[in-house]
């Protein structure tokens, strides 16, 4: 007869709570984060057509040496782990949030033992034990009537992607710093090359000029300014060199090595590109950009947090069940059992407006984070066109420098033969080198800047080619 009672009160319990549910679905349906409205130019003002960038945008540079330093920088750098670290925190957390979704089922055991001693005058001591076992299942569950619980799991999931985006985009950071790293430090090797020539040529040229002035040849005033010259290129070359050094340890950094580790590069020169990369449309750097896409993330994910505020000010049922076997021994332990079969029901009366202020918070965090993800949006646009106009205008800047120096080489002979033939004076011929020198240099920094433009652009683009990289022990 219990048996029976039991089943058909199980039953209408599971009848409710399958009623429950079918009412619950139409309660605070899921809704996509709103149209941003943003007003995003059709196109951008130059440059439409160009070359492919779906591969990594580094392999433009055509250095094997430049793509190794990249995949180790994908797997040792420290920053990336870190990123790495906090995408399994997110994962767990939202493993966390979802698993309140789900009934939670626990399990007891227990066993004691009671001694009892009486005595009554001369009669003997006597002793009564008793000995109890039990164990048990106790399970409970909120009914998520409002969606509370599943806007709060929604929302962690939201948030995981994020960071997943997060990763994308520092990995993406990483490769932009290695190869501008890369890059200057080609540079600053070829302008210790460089100032090591002109060295070694006014070294020359002093020699020459205290052989002419013993021999009566030069005067004073020429042997002092040659050493001048010879002067100043020698003292350009320690700064350069500890600039060379202290790059080489940033790089190190960078791969996650020590600053002092041995690091030697093959390439001596820096590369030329001369094709511009496909610019796409500004409405697509929205899935392009990592960083955006994670900013657009958490815009959604704080529009289930304000579901989920908004339902914590609704009433909360929960259900509970629990199974218990208890006996004095151990073999008679599931002959005597007893079920509990419970629901509670939970409803806010007063709570000084702290309920609604949570509501009004997640509001405001939720305004705050669509005004960030508007102001990210129109910024990357605005990158990738100061992008564009910065290499389109450094182009020219190397051509006119291209120009200027091939114009000091010709001034430069003209003036040499003119001392020679007597028109001009020491001090114009060094005037005229020191023109040619200064040149090299800045035709040196111009390409480097021009370079370093260039990923700056790639990486105002995006792309999603990162998710093919692992972190550390990701892979």
């Amino acid at each position: 007869m219990y048996h029976m009672v039991y089943r058909r009160t199980l039953a209408s319990g599971l009848a409710l709570l399958a009623l429950l549910l079918l009412q619950s679905c139409g309660w605070m349906p899921p809704s996509e984060v709103e149209n941003t409205q943003l007003s995003l130019p059709t196109e951008y003002q130059l440059y439409q057509a160009g070359e492919d960038v779906s591969r990594p945008w580094w392999t433009q540079f055509g250095s094997a040496e430049l793509d190794s330093l990249i995949q180790l920088a994908m797997s040792d750098n420290l920053t990336l782990m870190q990123a790495y670290a906090r995408l399994q925190q997110a994962q767990a957390t939202a493993r966390q949030a979802g698993a309140y979704r789900y009934p939670a089922l626990n399990a007891s055991a227990a066993a004691s033992q009671k001694e009892v001693r009486t005595e009554n005058g001369t009669d003997p001591v006597t002793q009564i034990t008793s000995e109890t076992y039990g164990t048990g299942l106790a399970a409970s569950w909120e009914l998520d009537l409002w969606g509370r619980v599943n806007a709060t799991a929604r929302s962690s999931a939201a948030s995981l992607a994020a960071v997943e985006e997060d990763l994308a985009a520092a990995q993406q950071s990483i490769a932009a710093e290695i190869t501008l790293t890369w890059l200057e430090l080609i540079a600053a090797d070829a302008n210790v090359s460089l100032l090591q020539q002109q060295l070694d040529d006014q070294e020359a040229r002093l020699e020459l000029s205290e052989l002419g002035y013993r021999k009566g040849y030069y005067d004073a005033a020429t042997l002092q300014q040659q050493r001048l010259s010879t002067a100043e290129r020698k003292s350009a070359i320690p700064a350069e060199v500890s600039r060379r050094e202290n790059l080489r340890q940033q790089l190190n950094l960078l791969l996650g090595r020590p600053p002092m580790t041995e690091l030697v590069l093959a390439t001596t020169e820096l590369p030329c590109i001369t094709t511009l990369p496909e610019m796409g449309l500004p409405a697509e750097l929205l899935s392009q950009r990592p960083d955006l896409r994670a900013t657009g993330r958490r815009l959604y994910a704080l529009e289930w947090s304000v579901k989920a505020a908004r339902a914590a000010r609704l009433p909360a049922i929960s259900l509970s069940a629990s199974h218990n076997y208890q006996a004095g021994e151990m073999d008679l332990l599931f002959d005597n059992w007893t079920t509990n079969l419970a629901s509670n029901l939970a409803m806010p009366v007063f709570a000084g407006g702290r309920l609604q202020a949570g509501v009004d918070l997640a509001q405001a965090k939720r305004d705050e984070s669509f005004a960030a993800y508007k102001a990210a949006v129109l910024s990357a646009v605005a990158e990738v066109e100061i992008g564009m106009l910065r290499v389109t205008q450094q182009e020219t800047t190397v051509e006119a420098v291209v120009s200027q120096l091939n114009a000091a080489r010709g001034v430069l002979r003209q003036t040499e033969q003119g001392y020679l033939s007597g028109v001009n004076d020491y001090q114009s011929v060094l005037s005229a080198r020191n023109t040619v020198f200064g040149l090299e240099r800045s035709l040196l920094t111009s390409n480097y800047t021009l370079l370093a433009y260039r990923v700056a652009l790639y990486r105002a683009l995006g792309g999603d080619w990162m998710k093919d990289y692992s972190v550390g022990d990701a892979q």
